[in-house]
C-alpha cells in the first residue's frame, strides 16, 4: 500500500523568490511605466515635446564635440572638417541602434521609425502627424492642417484633437517600449 499524499507545505512562493528575485521589482517598474501614461491631450504634447529636446540636447553635445579639422595641404593651418565617429554613427546610423545596455540610443528617433514601418496603416499616419507636430511648433491644429492637406477644413478642429491624441498616444506606446530581449 502506498501511504497518502502530503498536504502541501506553502513553499511554492520561496521557491519562485530564489528562482526570480527581481521579478516583483521588474513587474512594479513596468506597471509604474504604464501609469505614468499621459492621459490628456497637452501632457501628450508636452510628452513629445521633452523626448524632442532630450534627442536634440544630446546631437548637439555629439555635434559640438563631433567634428574634427583635418590640416590642409602644405601644413596650412586651415583644413577641412570631418566627422568624429560618435557624429558619424548618429548621422548614418541604424534608427533603432541600442546601447551597450540594451537601451534605446536615440528613443524618440527610434519610436518615430518603427511606428512608421508598422503594418498598420494607422500608425504610419501617427508617424507622419508626430513628425508634422515637431515642425509645425507642436500646434495640432497647424499639424492636421498640414497632414490633411487641403482638405483640412477649419470648422472641424475637434477632429485634429480627437486624432492628435490617438496619434500621441500610439507615439507614447512605441516610444516606452523597450528593445527587443530587454526586460
Amino acid at each position: 500500500m502506498s501511504s497518502p499524499p502530503r498536504p502541501k507545505t506553502g513553499n511554492r512562493g520561496a521557491l519562485e523568490q530564489r528562482e526570480s528575485p527581481y521579478r516583483g521589482a521588474h513587474e512594479r517598474t513596468v506597471a509604474a511605466r504604464w501609469d505614468r501614461h499621459p492621459q490628456r491631450l497637452r501632457d501628450l504634447v508636452r510628452e513629445l515635446q521633452e523626448a524632442r529636446e532630450d534627442e536634440l540636447g544630446r546631437v548637439g553635445r555629439l555635434h559640438a564635440s563631433g567634428v574634427e579639422w583635418e590640416p590642409g595641404a602644405g601644413g596650412s593651418a586651415l583644413g577641412t572638417p570631418r566627422w568624429t565617429v560618435a557624429f558619424r554613427s548618429y548621422v548614418t546610423g541604424p534608427d533603432t541602434d541600442t546601447t551597450e545596455e540594451g537601451d534605446w540610443r536615440w528613443p524618440l528617433r527610434s519610436s518615430l521609425f518603427r511606428l512608421s514601418i508598422s503594418r498598420s496603416g494607422t500608425d504610419r499616419l501617427a508617424a507622419a502627424f508626430c513628425w508634422l507636430l515637431i515642425h509645425h511648433r507642436y500646434s495640432v491644429r497647424e499639424a492636421w492642417a498640414a497632414q490633411c492637406g487641403v482638405l483640412a477644413d477649419p470648422a472641424i478642429a475637434d477632429a485634429a484633437e480627437a486624432w492628435a491624441s490617438v496619434a500621441l498616444s500610439r507615439w507614447w506606446r512605441f516610444f516606452v517600449e523597450q528593445p527587443m530581449g530587454k526586460a
